[in-house]
């Protein structure tokens, strides 16, 4: 396990963590870290019964990171390409009853246009910090709600790449990698905005709590 943190599921009875394949004998400290994995690891478990999660094996230097909103709902999952700041956002509704995209992955954010920071969750409704459109930076809000009826969703597999989403958010990735500003400021019909920019800068935003 290395570059990782861990995000605990709402009960503590196990994590989510990002790790690497271990090295081929002799190169401990001469491989090159590549090719990123999601796992979930079970408290009592052996590491060898973590459930693999997500990953990409057409992208060797792309990494995943997991966060879990605070009721505990879904689990979201931030795509970054080497050290750019910019990231890709997938998500699953881990919910026990009726689920968005029953409980498949849902590509919330493609390609590399923006820095997403997952802020919380209220309902179907996802929030993000980005500066999308706003460099000094700004909240916005996706609502779920077309992805709750939809039954062909891909789910997670070995070997699998990130799933085509509905659309593009952002501009070309390779264009927004060489340059810093936003290319476009307009969001999609289900994206909304919640907090403006403004003169100042909008560096990060938390979700209050109900008590």
């Amino acid at each position: 396990v290395k570059f990782s943190g861990l995000t605990w599921n709402k009960q503590g009875s196990g994590f989510w963590y990002g790790r690497y394949d271990a090295p081929k004998a002799g190169e401990a400290l001469t491989g090159s870290n590549t090719f990123n994995k999601l796992y979930f690891h079970r408290l009592g478990d052996a590491q060898e019964k973590d459930e693999l999660v997500w990953q990409d094996n057409e992208h060797g230097d792309w990494g995943f990171g997991a966060e879990l909103s605070e009721d505990g709902r879904f689990l979201v999952v931030s795509v970054s390409k080497g050290a750019a700041s910019q990231n890709g956002v997938v998500i699953r509704d881990l919910a026990d009853g009726d689920k968005v995209a029953a409980g498949g992955w849902v590509p919330l954010v493609s390609g590399f246009g923006g820095r997403f920071d997952f802020v919380g969750s209220d309902g179907d409704n996802l929030l993000f910090r980005t500066d999308f459109g706003a460099p000094r930076g700004r909240v916005v809000q996706v609502a779920l709600g077309r992805f709750v009826d939809r039954i062909a969703m891909v789910k997670a597999k070995k070997a699998q790449k990130l799933p085509t989403p509905t659309a593009q958010l952002g501009a070309d990735a390779k264009a927004r990698l060489r340059d810093s500003e936003a290319k476009a400021t307009a969001l999609p019909a289900d994206w909304t905005q919640v907090v403006a920019e403004d003169a100042a800068t909008l560096q990060s935003a938390t979700q209050a709590g109900n008590g």
